[in-house]
């Protein structure tokens, strides 16, 4: 068992412990006797994105039957040409990506935090706020966070995992008595340029609570068009909530009638996933919380065979636990089973948790990506790579069009339209390559 260890040191968000199943996830940090759990979903976090927006899949139709999409820009480039000899001159970045020139006294990419499926975080009661004992780990190979914390004889124990078959967190808590937990909130911290986010809090009984959040995806017609919207929920199994707060994003509960060992389940559904998502969300908690020792089974099982198919010994120990928990994440976050396939893991993966994340967590079809992926092939996770792969070729439509009507040329245009991600494909193409050769 490889594990990463905090041993009576606190943790920030930057440094926290990942968890996830592909797409949903987040990180756990433990800080001033509060036990964090940022969460991310791709479904939420990526459709904020211009691509997703309806009015673009509306207006993408009528071009169709006008004129090429690329036409804009060729005239473009035909108004904004320049004689090179007398200057430079950025005619390609004016031409396909103006709004670069409006940046003035910040960086190009000042970065974007997009919205995430909140944060949970735990505050332990007075009998274990200041604890003389407490470590915080992540065991790799169980791919499960523990919190341990210790004050006299109280002990609490907090063990933490994302389902693999399902897109709900779990917290088991362990306690020498009840009542170790006192409080437990739901928020959503506030981000720059998501001045569009609303969210709105229900109590569905005693053990069930939930938020309804939703939000405009950048550029969108707000005036025809309505919100992406998604709930995410928490229960109580063996406790009961008692609210004492409700603001404009957050809501907090008091742990009552908490037995020794309960659990704590987060899930989060898209209206991608139901038209009528509080409605879901609340069937999956009970089929989780009704089949939780199956779907826990489940997770060790699923994550036993995945360290089955490869492993390393080396001298260095440090290295070879880094390449396990390099694995490791790359797993949790890749984007498998995932709806926004064409984005996949992104640059940061589930991690853009907090300000600042400079480059947000886009597809940047360049060496960022390729050294993500790197290790599936040596590794034997080929089911890794087939993600890759998927997520690239989505773009070659676009790739084809922008050569056949951008630059009257068959083939694939590989250098950087912006609005497709694209970048610098030869380099990634190169993992098709070793695919077709595994």
């Amino acid at each position: 068992m490889h594990t990463i260890l905090y041993d009576n040191a606190p943790s920030d968000w930057n440094e926290g412990l990942p968890i996830g199943n592909g797409v949903f996830g987040g990180m756990c940090w433990f800080r001033n006797a509060q036990y964090h759990t940022a969460l991310n979903h791709y479904e939420v976090y990526y459709s904020i994105c211009e691509r997703y927006r309806q009015k673009q899949q509306v207006q993408e139709r009528i071009e169709e039957t006008k004129e090429p999409p690329c036409a804009k820009y060729v005239k473009a480039a035909q108004e904004n040409f320049r004689d090179y000899t007398k200057g430079p001159y950025r005619n390609y970045r004016k031409s396909i990506w103006p709004k670069a020139d409006e940046v003035k006294d910040t960086p190009m990419h000042r970065g974007v935090s997009h919205p995430t499926a909140g944060e949970v975080f735990l505050t332990l009661s007075d009998k274990l706020c200041n604890p003389e004992q407490y470590r915080l780990s992540l065991d790799i190979e169980d791919a499960k966070v523990r919190l341990f914390t210790q004050r006299e004889q109280k002990k609490l124990e907090i063990e933490t995992c994302v389902l693999t078959s399902n897109d709900t967190l779990v917290h088991t808590v362990k306690q020498s008595e009840p009542g170790c937990v006192g409080e437990m909130s739901l928020i959503w911290p506030k981000r720059r340029n998501q001045q569009n986010f609303t969210c709105s809090f229900q109590q569905v009984d005693d053990r069930t609570f939930l938020c309804r959040a939703s939000f405009f995806p950048w550029a969108e017609d707000r005036s025809i068009f309505p919100p992406f919207c998604f709930v995410t929920a928490i229960r109580l199994s063996d406790a009961k909530g008692e609210l004492v707060y409700v603001g404009e994003r957050e809501i907090r509960l008091k742990v009552k009638e908490d037995k020794k060992e309960y659990q704590i389940f987060a899930c989060t559904v898209t209206q991608l996933q139901s038209s009528d998502p509080v409605t879901e969300v609340i069937r999956q908690l009970n089929v989780v919380e009704s089949g939780f020792s199956d779907f826990l089974q489940k997770h060790g099982i699923y994550w036993n065979n995945f360290f089955e198919k490869s492993s390393v010994c080396l001298p260095d120990k440090f290295l070879e636990k880094l390449w396990y928990h390099s694995l490791y994440i790359l797993n949790c976050c890749s984007g498998k089973n995932g709806r926004r396939f064409e984005q996949a893991c992104g640059l940061n993966g589930l991690w853009d948790v907090r300000q600042p994340t400079i480059w947000g967590s886009q597809w940047y079809w360049d060496v960022n990506i390729q050294a993500a992926f790197w290790p599936v092939y040596t590794a034997n996770h080929l089911e890794l790579a087939e993600v890759f792969n998927e997520g690239f070729l989505a773009y070659a439509e676009d790739a084809a069009r922008r050569a056949r009507e951008f630059y009257h040329a068959p083939g694939y245009a590989i250098d950087y339209p912006f609005e497709f991600y694209n970048c610098i494909w030869p380099w990634c193409a190169q993992f098709l390559w070793w695919y077709y050769e595994y």
